[in-house]
C-alpha cells in the first residue's frame, strides 16, 4: 500500500473557518431578543399581550442645604506639621505621635503609628528634596524645613 497526501490537510496560515471556534465567545445559535408588540390601541386589550401602564413622574424632592463640613481631621504628616512649629530642635516620630495624640490632632488605632510617621516623613523627603516640608536633622530627628 503506498502512501497519499491528505489533500484536507490545513496549513497554519490556511485554516478553515469553524462554526464555533473556541475562545470567540459567541455561541453559533445567538439571537438578539425580540422586542415585545403593545396593541396599537391601548382601549381594545388583546387576549395575551402585556399592556403598558402610564404612569406620573414623581417630582424630584428639594435637596437639603448641606452642614458646614466639621473640622477636617488632619494627616499623620499633617499633624506632625503643626507639633513641629515653633520647635527649635528636632524631634523623635515618637515624641511627635505622642504630643499629636495629646492634643487630640490625629488618632489611630495602629500598633506603631511612629514607624508609620518616620516611614512618611523619609518618603516627602525623598520625593520632594529641598522642598520638603520636613528636613532630618539627626538620626530619628525631624524639623520643619525653613
Amino acid at each position: 500500500m503506498t502512501a497519499t497526501a491528505n489533500p484536507t490537510k490545513v496549513t497554519k496560515g490556511n485554516k478553515a473557518p469553524s462554526a464555533n471556534k473556541k475562545g470567540t465567545g459567541k455561541k453559533p445559535d445567538q439571537t438578539a431578543p425580540k422586542a415585545s408588540t403593545a396593541p396599537a390601541n391601548p382601549d381594545k386589550e388583546h387576549k395575551g399581550e402585556a399592556t403598558a401602564v402610564a404612569t406620573k413622574a414623581k417630582p424630584k424632592a428639594e435637596k437639603a442645604a448641606k452642614p458646614e463640613k466639621k473640622d477636617k481631621k488632619l494627616s499623620l504628616k499633617d499633624a506632625a506639621a503643626k507639633v513641629l512649629t515653633n520647635c527649635k530642635e528636632g524631634r523623635t516620630c515618637g515624641e511627635m505621635v505622642k504630643l499629636i495624640k495629646e492634643r487630640g490632632l490625629w488618632n489611630s488605632a495602629g500598633l506603631t503609628p511612629e514607624r508609620t510617621l518616620s516611614a512618611d516623613l523619609d518618603r516627602d523627603i525623598a520625593k520632594h528634596g529641598a522642598e520638603s516640608r520636613f528636613q532630618k536633622v539627626g538620626k530619628g530627628l525631624y524639623l520643619l524645613n525653613g
